[in-house]
Parts: C-alpha cells; sequence; structure tokens
C-alpha cells in the first residue's frame, strides 16, 4: 500500500503506511496544514527508500527472537528479547550497521537509570551474542560489542544464615509447606525452581537420592541433570509429606507452588522475624554451600553438589576456607 494522508477529527494530518507485517500504522504530521503536511508525506517516502535492504533494529529483533525461540530456552530468549528492546529505546530503529561504540556506551550510561549495573552487564552479554549471529548471518561485518567493558561491579559476598538465623526462621514458621522446603532446601542446596518442581518419580527414598532433571513443565539452569545425596533430615521431612501427594512433593492444598508465592512468603517471613532484608530464597542454596565449605569439604566437591557447570562459580565460597592457606604463609616464616 502507497503511503497516503488522512485528516483525523482533530485537525491533525496523518500518514497512513503499512508496516512489515501488512499492518495499517497512522503516523501523526503534527500539523493542519495540508502543504506541510505533503512535506512530511514526502520525506516519509524517501525515508522509507532510503530504508529498503538495510537491516533495521525491529526486524532483526523479531528475527533473532524467531531464532532463539526454536534453539534455545524460554529464560535465554527473553533475556534476548528485554536486552534487545532496551538498546531500541536507546538509540531508535537505526539500521544495526549503524550501531558505533559511542552508541553502545551512551546505551550503558542511560540503562543505569532504570537497572542495576549487573543488570546492564548481562545485557552486554547477550546483545554481543545476538550480534555475533547478525555478523554469522552476514548483516554486518564487525561486532560493535566486542570490546565493550562492562561495567564495573563491586564484589559481594553470598548471604548466607548463620545457625541462630536460621533456626529462628524454622521454628518461626506456621506453615508446614513452607516449613518443609525451607528445610529440605537448605539441607540439599536445590534451587526454589528445582524444589517447587520436584515430582516423587524423582525421589528414590530407599536410595537417599533426587534426580534433578530437565521435564515438560521445567529446564534446570545449567539444562544438564545431577544427582543429590539426602541426609535424614531431608529423608524425614520426605518421608512425611509422601502421602500427602501422588506426583508433587510440595504443594499448597493439592496444588504446585508457584515460584512467586515461594518468594512472596519467604520474604515476608524474613522481615516479619527481623532478619537480614537481603536474605531471600536463593539464600538456603548459599548456607548449605557455605556451611559445608566452613566444615571442610573441598569446593570441588560442593560444586558438584550444586551443579555449577564452571568451578569458578563455586569460588565465591572460597574465602570461607583461609585455613588453608596456612601452610603455603607458613613457608614465609623466619
Amino acid at each position: 500500500m502507497k503511503p497516503f494522508l488522512s485528516l483525523r477529527s482533530n485537525g491533525i494530518w496523518y500518514i497512513v503506511w503499512e508496516n512489515e507485517d501488512g499492518k495499517r500504522v497512522w503516523t501523526t504530521t503534527r500539523t493542519r496544514e495540508r502543504e506541510e503536511a505533503e512535506r512530511r508525506l514526502a520525506a516519509h517516502q524517501t525515508d522509507i527508500v532510503d530504508r529498503e535492504g538495510q537491516h533495521l533494529l525491529t526486524l532483526f529483533t523479531r528475527e533473532i527472537l524467531q531464532h532463539t525461540g526454536s534453539s534455545l530456552k524460554r529464560k535465554t530468549m527473553l533475556l534476548y528479547r528485554d536486552a534487545l528492546r532496551a538498546l531500541l529505546h536507546e538509540v531508535g530503529d537505526v539500521p544495526i550497521e549503524s550501531i558505533t561504540v559511542r552508541d553502545i556506551d551512551l546505551y550503558k550510561a542511560a540503562r543505569l537509570d532504570y537497572v542495576k549495573a549487573i543488570t546492564v552487564n548481562k545485557e552486554l552479554s547477550t546483545l554481543k551474542a545476538a550480534f555475533n549471529q547478525a555478523v554469522r548471518w552476514g548483516y554486518i561485518q564487525k561486532n560493535p560489542f566486542i570490546g565493550i567493558r562492562k561495567l564495573r561491579i563491586a564484589e559481594r559476598m553470598p548471604a548466607y544464615f548463620s545457625r541462630q538465623e536460621l533456626q529462628t526462621l524454622i521454628d518461626g514458621v506456621r506453615d508446614e509447606w513452607i516449613h518443609d522446603i525451607i528445610v529440605v532446601g537448605v539441607n540439599t542446596g536445590m534451587r526454589s525452581g528445582e524444589l517447587i518442581h520436584l515430582t516423587w518419580d524423582a525421589v528414590d527414598l530407599n536410595r537417599k537420592i533426587v534426580r534433578v532433571a530437565n521435564g515438560d513443565r521445567f529446564e534446570t539452569k545449567t539444562g544438564r541433570g545431577r544427582v543429590i545425596p539426602l541426609n535424614e533430615t531431608a529423608m524425614s521431612i520426605l518421608t512425611s509429606r509422601r502421602p500427602l501427594n501422588e506426583r508433587w512433593c510440595f504443594t499448597i492444598e493439592g496444588r504446585p507452588i508457584r515460584q512467586n508465592r515461594l518468594s512472596h512468603v519467604f520474604k515476608k517471613m524474613v522481615r516479619r522475624f527481623d532478619l537480614r532484608e537481603e536474605f531471600h530464597f536463593h539464600s538456603l542454596r548459599h548456607t548449605f554451600a557455605s556451611w559445608l565449605v566452613q566444615d571442610g569439604v573441598s569446593l570441588y566437591q560442593v560444586g558438584r553438589l550444586l551443579g555449577h557447570s564452571d568451578t569458578k562459580t563455586t569460588e565465591i565460597y572460597a574465602h570461607l576456607q583461609p585455613e588453608t592457606m596456612h601452610d603455603i604463609v607458613d613457608r614465609l616464616n623466619l
């Protein structure tokens, strides 16, 4: 459809045109003068001609989301969507081959008004991956995100409960479902998503193990499964819950637990018992790892239990083993 002018009831002339999806779009000329509206219509048509054959950011976003939607996990696809939308908001619908290092630096600065530095860094990594795909597709010669420096983030040690803090939490919990999921969580190091999607066919009470694996409704964070041994405390809780539901290990009134419900209730209890504000459900996983490391378990073994695919991830707990360095510094004794 060829773009044309239309006078709306408010007296403003609009340019009517079709986008790439065949949908009719009304773009205001911001004028009531016919002659000025015709000039803006001509400029609009010229802009369309100039942009033909270029890979606009909106079109690239659509293509990359179709690609990731069929080959990557939904969570990863959403990262691509959010990062590309944020970039579009800052630089506009420009040809991707025109995006410069300066544009990216301005984008980094602008994003800090809306999100934390760690989120900006995640978006930069995602955009780098997306534009690598643009290079492979032949849309651009060079990825502008290569060499971009990420924002500096102060290192923070993971928050974990002291034994007294955890006991305060467990003793104060009234509802059985949240009590049980907290106790099993801190005794296995399982992620919240792994716990709320845990089914009885993944639990072997005879062998005292839990198998964490991908399923129809759930995918592990790393995409790989693992086997978790159960201690007596976790065994006791799971054994008591076995008759409550034929399929799900943890439920509320017979129904599966939603992720946001678990997070909300847990945070509410942390505040009710005047515990540290930095605590959230994932802190139970940090507590599991931290207590094991403090008890002398190697970082390698802890990483295996947590299901870390990269040993660097487990190194955040290394500060809890300062005594392992004594033999080294003792060599300097004079």
